[in-house]
């Protein structure tokens, strides 16, 4: 389940973005307004109106005090955080404008557009500084690589072209999809690519130019994707309301989020690699924990104790881990003969999810024995999950927090 969810929008959700800071939430909706959010505090802080038709994108400035938004009106618009207003817009592209980005000193923005063209333009001056052309159909998104030198974009030809920003020229491009792409991310380390498209999602070498393998099992549509700042994995919304987390190095699917009640359109994922951002066709935001335990392990917790014959009375008898008596949950740190108990708590350990109990809990319950952790949140959401289980194994079941 998502973390929390915010609502304001009237129409689809279909531009997304986290602040550098990782405070804020910029969202852009069919219903061609702009919503900014306080991360922190989960609530609306203000709205920004100015648009005639559809949004499709928003990113924050470097600084993270400016916005730029493009929409269906063919406009590029750059507002002020700080005083909630349209500082100017940008005109030149003769359709709809899909993807913005920034450069990284924050001085040029780049646009992608449904007029299959990509334009910088310079912020001082307020114009368009040049244009890049080369694709053969509408544009659906622009990435900058990692050293801000190069530009990544993709759309309707089913191309993915790479460009040099300072020879003004495409370098190379990727051929392989046969659909539209509808979303492209870079690796941290700028080594590789991954592209979503009709029915296919494919992950392509940087260096050696070519397609190195695909995901299979995706069926339908991916609008969306983005990779975790490690690097490790890779995200993407789709048209079945998921949002699905895949190892990049494993070439495995590791687990769906699901609640949103309509296709996923946009997300994006915070500077820390801690949080998902999403929103869809049910005009909400959702957010989601992505460092915590997952769903799928908290099945594999629960079926590794059921396998162990280690679920009845915990917390009242004594089972034969090597720490007897400490409560289910600290008492499972100490189970190495149990693989994957023992690589779930080495991953918390390593990431300072818990420190070791600092007081006598012999005898106390499995409730009672989390209050003692460091991270008391994160025990409990496993301990709320424990309890959804017809299996009475903790002091009171069917208890919630």
């Amino acid at each position: 389940e998502p973390e929390f969810s915010l609502t304001g929008h009237t129409r689809e959700v279909t531009g997304m973005a986290i602040s550098p800071d990782d405070k804020r939430i910029a969202s852009g909706a069919y219903d061609n307004m702009i919503i900014i959010w306080n991360l922190e505090e989960q609530r609306q802080e203000f709205s920004l109106s100015g648009h005639t038709a559809e949004l499709t994108c928003v990113k924050f400035s470097p600084d993270g005090k400016s916005l730029a938004s493009g929409a269906y009106d063919n406009m590029i618009k750059i507002w002020n955080l700080g005083e909630q207003r349209e500082e100017f817009s940008l005109s030149g592209h003769t359709a709809a404008v899909k993807d913005v980005v920034f450069t990284l000193d924050g001085r040029k923005l780049i646009s992608g557009s449904d007029d299959s063209t990509i334009k910088v333009w310079d912020l001082a001056k307020r114009c368009e500084e040049y244009t890049l052309s080369g694709h053969t159909a509408e544009l659906t998104s622009v990435v900058l690589t990692p050293d801000g030198k190069k530009l990544l974009s993709a759309g309707y030809d089913s191309t993915i072209k790479l460009w040099d920003l300072q020879e003004r020229r495409e370098e190379f491009s990727l051929v392989g999809h046969i659909g539209i792409i509808w979303g492209i991310a870079i690796s941290p380390d700028s080594k590789r690519v991954v592209s979503v498209s009709d029915g296919s999602i494919k992950v392509w070498s940087m260096e050696g130019q070519y397609e190195e393998f695909s995901f299979s099992g995706q069926t339908g549509t991916a609008w969306c994707v983005n990779i975790t700042p490690d690097g490790k994995k890779v995200v993407f919304g789709s048209y079945d309301k998921t949002l699905r987390v895949w190892n990049l190095e494993e070439q495995r699917e590791e687990y769906a989020l699901t609640g949103h009640g309509g296709e996923v359109y946009c997300m994006a994922i915070s500077s820390d690699g801690k949080r998902v951002i999403s929103g869809g066709g049910d005009q909400r935001i959702l957010v989601w924990d992505i460092i915590h335990m997952t769903p799928k392990e908290y099945r594999q917790f629960i079926m590794a104790f059921r396998s162990e014959g280690r679920i009845s009375n915990v917390g009242r008898s004594k089972p034969p881990f090597s720490v007897l008596n400490l409560g289910f949950l600290h008492s499972a740190v100490y189970c190495e003969n149990i693989p994957m108990l023992s690589n779930i708590f080495q991953q918390w350990r390593e990431r300072d999810y818990y420190q070791p109990l600092k007081c006598d809990c012999t005898g106390l319950n499995p409730i009672e024995t989390a209050a003692a952790f460091k991270n008391g949140k994160l025990l409990k959401r496993l301990l709320r999950y424990v309890t959804t289980l017809p299996i009475g194994y903790i002091e009171q079941p069917g208890r919630t927090f």
